[in-house]
Formats: C-alpha cells, structure tokens, sequence
C-alpha cells in the first residue's frame, strides 16, 4: 500500500500538516465520533488519538462545535424573548451551527482535513 499523505487547510500563518493515508484509515472511526455529541469521549479517552494528527484534528474541531453549541443554547432561549428579530436570529445561528457541524462531519467521512469556517482557527485539544 502506497503511504501517500494529504495535506490540511490551515490559515496563512501556520504550515500544513501533513498525515498518512494509513493514520487516516485508523483514525476515521474516531474522527467521526468527534462530531457526534457525548461520543466525544471516545476518541479523548483513546490512546490512539494522541498519537494520530488526523483524529487530534477533527477532536479539535468537534470540541470547538461543541463548545459553540453549548453557548447558542442559553442564547438561544434568550432571543426568543424578542419578537420576530431574536426569533430569526436563533434560526439563522442555529442553521448556522448545523452548517459548520455538517461540514466538518463530511471532512472527517471524505478522509480530509478541512477546518469548519469561521470557527475552525480556535483550538481546544492539543
């Protein structure tokens, strides 16, 4: 088997990592997990993921997608006590925040390590 690697978008600043298709194929299952809620613990209690870029990566981002759900809740409840405008502004961040969750879900599938817009600068997980 070929040990190609693929290279991750990063900002300007900052030199793309680069990972192997293998650590890719190892760590798909976890990286996937990363963005489904609760089942973050799996890959942050899995020995694995401290050694494989790829699946530190989408933890990373799962975390941040996490976090950033967790703040549009109380926010959310709090704009729906503002007629029409707060109601369309919790929509609008909440189709937002399933946009960039879907985004880095399809990343984390395709074998790809793209960072999610907007919040995919943060690190979290180190």
């Amino acid at each position: 088997m070929e040990d190609e690697e693929v290279s991750s978008q990063t900002s300007n600043t900052q030199k793309p990592n680069t990972v192997s298709k293998q650590q890719i194929e190892d760590g798909k299952n976890n990286a996937i997990l990363a963005y489904i809620g609760i089942l973050i613990i799996v890959p942050l209690v899995d020995d694995k993921t401290k050694t494989n870029p790829y699946v530190k990566f989408h933890v990373n981002q799962g975390l941040v997608l996490l976090i950033a759900a967790v703040v549009y809740w109380p926010l959310s409840l709090v704009l729906a006590f503002i007629p029409i405008l707060g109601w369309l502004a919790s929509i609008v961040l909440g189709l937002g925040l399933f946009v960039l969750w879907l985004m880095g879900l399809l990343s984390a599938l395709n074998g790809e390590m793209k960072r999610v817009p907007i919040l995919g600068d943060y690190e979290v997980y180190k």
